[in-house]
């Protein structure tokens, strides 16, 4: 699921991200792979890689897809992220 039932985001798919910022899917999932942009993570093998509507959010305000203003205290943060967003947890 990816919108709530009055129809609000909760996560966007790769490719819903790539096409809203003019990005590939490639750029993407790279992003993602180095920690600059969250992810949603699934527990169930082949499900879709989400990101959390906070971070696209934070990203269009600030140009920080981690910016702690947006983002909920309880997410984690990746092992990859870069250094000024691990120093910000």
């Amino acid at each position: 699921m990816t919108t709530k039932p009055d129809g609000t985001k909760v996560a966007y798919r790769i490719s819903e991200i790539a096409e809203l910022i003019s990005v590939s899917d490639a750029y993407v999932y790279k992003a993602i792979d180095e920690g600059e942009i969250p992810r949603v993570g699934s527990r169930r093998p082949k499900s879709p890689i989400l990101i959390p509507a906070w971070a696209l959010e934070a990203f269009k305000a600030s140009g920080d897809w981690w910016h702690p203003d947006f983002r909920p205290a309880q997410f984690p943060i990746h092992e990859n992220a870069p250094a000024a967003v691990t120093a910000r947890a």
